[in-house]
């Protein structure tokens, strides 16, 4: 029981880390090139996660 409620709240902190960095991106701050890398991320995966394009 403890392992899923792990991996529920990993979700949780990966959807906040992706829609922080999906708003740093709508807002030009940062490139998603850039955000991918932060995210831990292909450019590819973070697109497919988040519905952003390059």
């Amino acid at each position: 029981m403890c392992e899923a409620i792990e991996g529920i709240r990993n979700d949780g902190i990966e959807e906040g880390v992706l829609k922080t960095l999906l708003g740093l991106v709508k807002d030009g701050i940062v490139t998603i090139a850039d955000a991918a890398r932060r995210a831990g991320m292909t450019v590819a995966e973070l697109e497919a996660k988040t519905g952003l394009k390059a």
